[in-house]
């Protein structure tokens, strides 16, 4: 895989919820309430042979993040 798509695999399955979350995280801080849900991927343990390894990656990002953002 080239450098454009592990970067866009990056941006489209981890960083766009990060930046929906620092968009969003604040009001719900401030509001006392809120949910933040993310979608993952069975790819994050178990990458299939038929995807790229860049998306099982991100998902496996995107799980790790989603787990350290709710012990924050």
């Amino acid at each position: 895989l080239t450098d454009q798509s592990w970067q866009d695999e990056l941006n489209l399955n981890l960083m766009a919820a990060v930046r929906l979350d620092r968009a969003l995280a604040p009001g719900m801080i401030e509001r006392g309430s809120g949910v933040i849900i993310h979608v993952s991927s069975i790819q994050r343990r178990l990458p299939l042979h038929e995807s790229t390894i860049a998306y099982a990656a991100a998902k496996a990002a995107l799980s790790t993040y989603s787990k350290a953002l709710s012990k924050e």
